[in-house]
């Protein structure tokens, strides 16, 4: 079963800040609001308000549609969302060389011809 739309923000959300090295206070001084903000909507306690996300968007440099892709696919679970979004945010890093040679490894791993 795949996770609802709070969980799949805050997961998203806590990979990115933790990729970018941030803590929960850190970011949300950045955004201009409070830790327990931050911890609320990584926990799916809370979803960010539009004006909080975009904001979390802008500082994390992830566009907000990736804050909800793939959430209801039945099959994502917290730690594959976890990986899924750490691996995107690699990705931005590498050369096009680079990203070449990954598009390869991946292909290798999925059995699939380019």
């Amino acid at each position: 079963m795949g996770i609802n739309l709070k969980q799949a923000i805050g997961v998203r959300l806590k990979a990115a800040r933790n990729f970018h090295g941030l803590s929960q206070s850190e970011l949300a001084e950045k955004i201009d609001r409070t830790k327990e903000t931050i911890s609320n909507i990584e926990r799916a306690r809370s979803a960010p308000t539009i004006e909080t996300l975009g904001r979390l968007s802008n500082i994390l440099g992830v566009p907000m549609k990736e804050f909800f892709e793939g959430y209801d696919r039945s099959n994502i679970n917290k730690k594959r969302m976890e990986l899924e979004m750490e691996i995107r945010e690699s990705l931005k890093e590498l050369s096009v060389n680079e990203l070449k040679i990954a598009k390869k490894q991946i292909l290798a791993l999925t059995h699939r011809d380019d």
